[in-house]
């Protein structure tokens, strides 16, 4: 899965093949993509979340990077109870949750509500930043202090510090 949502569908070069698939050959690749998340869904439904104790760091990275892509659009909002769920139950990372969740409010002309991974927080008024980290805390995101920001061009690029 990982690899057709990252080499297929993205075109990622840097993401080797280890698949006896060839990327020219899969035809529709409008479709995988929510192709691979209902498969995902329906991987959870069955199995659970795919928190890294029920599949292991690999496979959470993996099913991180799906959720990323997918439950940040307006169509798959319906999966943010799941997610939220995963997240306070120990499941789900809260940085993987505050940039996926930050993304859904981008794509939506919205404000962000963590200013993760997406938004340069240094323009924030005082009053604007506690409310940022108030939402943080609440969901268990470490602080803005604890993530140099580095801005090239309209990358965000966060490095954590601790």
């Amino acid at each position: 899965m990982q690899f057709i949502d990252q080499r297929v569908i993205r075109n990622n070069k840097f993401f080797k093949n280890h698949f006896n698939i060839n990327p020219d050959t899969i035809s529709r690749k409008n479709n995988l993509d929510s192709l691979l998340f209902d498969y995902l869904i329906s991987l959870i439904k069955k199995n659970g979340f795919l928190s890294e104790q029920n599949v292991g760091p690999n496979g959470y990275e993996a099913a991180v990077i799906l959720f990323h892509h997918n439950v940040r659009l307006p169509q798959n909002e319906k999966y943010l109870k799941m997610v939220t769920e995963a997240l306070f139950n120990g499941e789900y990372l809260p940085k993987d949750f505050a940039w996926m969740y930050d993304q859904s409010k981008e794509i939506k002309n919205e404000r962000p509500f963590f200013y993760y991974g997406i938004a340069d927080p240094s323009k924030l008024t005082l009053i604007e930043k506690q409310e940022i980290e108030k939402n943080r805390l609440q969901y268990g995101v470490k602080p803005i202090e604890s993530t140099r920001i580095k801005i090239i061009g309209r990358v965000l690029i966060q490095r954590p510090l601790w």
